[in-house]
């Protein structure tokens, strides 16, 4: 019987983990050879942010989606050219909005109230820079 107990808590041994508030992060369930992921209702995978941008064209939307999309935690990134604004979709454990924004300035584009930064701006073709399309 000794034995049978040891076995059946193997089986059946649950494992929970916590983050520093206590919170349950994931929960893993082992039994018949199967392991199971449970997600904390309260655990945030992605978050969405609209970004106001100075770009202009179909070349910036190329330039600024491809910054973007090369960025850790950014997931997936649209710029609408009529709004000027990109969406970006990210997981904001491992991105926040603010080095978001500095990865937009970093491509040369202004990022809501952040300007490009100048040697970016610079580089870019002259279809993209402000009043390049006038």
């Amino acid at each position: 019987m000794k034995n049978f107990c040891f076995f059946f808590l193997i089986l059946c041994s649950i494992q929970v983990v916590t983050a520093s508030n206590g919170a349950v992060q994931s929960t893993h369930l082992i039994g018949q050879n199967a392991i199971y992921t449970l997600q904390s209702p309260n655990s945030k995978k992605s978050e969405t942010i609209v970004i106001q941008t100075s770009a202009q064209c179909g070349t910036c939307k190329t330039i600024i989606e491809k910054a973007l999309k090369n960025t850790t935690g950014v997931k997936k990134a649209t710029l609408d050219l009529d709004t000027k604004k990109v969406t970006v979709k990210y997981n904001p454990s491992k991105i926040t909005p603010d080095q978001i924004r500095k990865a937009i300035t970093a491509a040369g584009y202004d990022a809501d109230q952040l300007p490009a930064k100048p040697a970016a701006y610079n580089a870019l073709p002259a279809c993209c820079k402000k009043g390049g399309h006038n």
